[in-house]
């Protein structure tokens, strides 16, 4: 076999190292696992930190939001729940994997803020860039 043919595997290794941007192999920070109610009640244990929560998203214009409870956005108890900001490059919350739909439960992956609180500060806080979104099956 000619010795360039057998360079190539080295040179597109090369490629790689050189133009993989030093970001990609940084380690991620752990997404903490964490229900609505720690995030309501500590949410300073939790500020600017990854997490997965789980609860009833509503998606609407200024009004996409995770919920404790169905009953809470039903009620308008907007306090028993998290705005949820998407990410500049996403135009819906229902383009993430996992097919997100507005009014089920699902698990959402982002960063916790109580900087912002949404529209007219009407929650407790909000998920920031947030990475997914995952339906959750109901267990009938």
């Amino acid at each position: 076999m000619p010795k360039t043919i057998m360079a190539i595997p080295n040179i597109c290794l090369w490629l790689f190292v050189v133009y993989t941007p030093f970001e990609a192999f940084a380690e991620q920070p752990k997404v903490l696992s964490v229900s609505i109610v720690s995030l309501i009640a500590n949410p300073e244990k939790y500020e600017d930190k990854r997490i997965s929560v789980t609860g009833f998203l509503h998606i609407g214009f200024e009004d996409t939001a995770i919920y404790l409870h169905q009953d809470d956005y039903q009620n308008s108890i907007t306090q028993n729940g998290l705005r949820i900001f998407l990410p500049n490059n996403t135009d819906s919350i229902s383009d993430f994997p996992g097919g997100c739909q507005s009014n089920r439960y699902v698990q959402v992956i982002g960063t916790f803020s109580t900087k912002f609180k949404g529209h007219m500060g009407a929650w407790s806080g909000s998920i920031q860039s947030t990475e997914m979104c995952n339906f959750m099956l109901r267990a009938d």
